[in-house]
């Protein structure tokens, strides 16, 4: 990825992510925009590892539709593409319950409602029992997945909820007229003009941003079987619940250790 692509990428999508992890994101691309890295993509993992009947599907780091150069220099990043792949194999395999070992802030909106749809398809069909687990993390996208599974556990000092979404634009006019630099557009619709920020395109970047959060609380009430209305209280201002607080806002079913939660679902029980 070259510099303008990087911009794009931090700037140009909407993120359900934790406020954080974005400014943590835009402070990397900086970095990278002033460094020559080399650097070699991890390969992806496409089975999911059994442990005691369990099928183990690890959610770790940054969500994205798909593994680029930017989200493996942030650090551990997961595809959707990756857990659609895992949640296939889980599928074909003989483990008795499936998981979805998370630790993360969430991602890219891109290909996670999609996915989350998949997860909950796959609920309602199969005859295994689809558990997530909160192991450290599972913030904003990453609860998007995890809420559609039939039981949600939480370790005791995990950080669960922040539901919505989060959008930021980067505005380079005034960077470019310091450096005695014009810039000139000429286009034939308002929306293809994002610098300087007109106030329509404004408004169409926090249009964008509500219909996806929109689009989560349903999600999140489809998945936890209450009303859009109870969705919307649970953590829907984007705040984040630890351990017992999730359990209480109806984020998550109790509080386990992974260990617990295999002994419980897996093949001795």
């Amino acid at each position: 990825m070259n510099p303008i692509t990087l911009k794009k990428y931090v700037y140009g999508q909407p993120w359900g992510i934790t406020r954080e992890a974005l400014v943590k994101m835009q402070s990397m691309q900086r970095i990278i925009d002033a460094e020559t890295i080399q650097f070699e993509l991890p390969q992806p993992q496409n089975e999911p590892e059994s442990i005691n009947g369990v099928s183990v599907i690890d959610i770790r780091g940054t969500i994205s539709k798909r593994l680029n150069l930017f989200d493996a220099l942030f650090g551990d990043v997961t595809t959707t593409t990756q857990i659609q792949t895992q949640l296939d194999a889980a599928m074909e395999n003989d483990d008795r319950a499936v998981m979805l070992r998370v630790d993360s802030p969430g991602g890219t909106v891109s290909g996670v409602p999609e996915l989350a749809s998949r997860i909950n398809a796959i609920k309602e069909s199969s005859d295994k029992t689809l558990i997530a687990f909160a192991d450290g993390m599972m913030a904003s996208a990453a609860y998007w997945l995890g809420s559609q599974a039939d039981i949600v556990f939480a370790s005791e000092g995990s950080g669960v909820g922040s539901i919505g979404v989060i959008a930021a634009v980067m505005d380079s006019t005034r960077m470019l007229t310091n450096e005695g630099i014009d810039t000139h557009i000429f286009t034939s619709a308002d929306a293809k003009v994002a610098e300087p920020m007109r106030e329509a395109a404004a408004r169409d970047i926090q249009a964008q941003v509500m219909k996806f959060h929109s689009m989560f609380i349903d999600a999140v009430a489809r998945g936890r079987g209450v009303t859009a209305e109870a969705a919307q209280t649970m953590s829907a201002d984007g705040r984040v619940f630890i351990g017992t607080d999730a359990v209480d806002a109806g984020l998550v079913d109790d509080i386990a250790t992974f260990d617990e939660v295999i002994s419980r679902f897996g093949a001795s029980a």
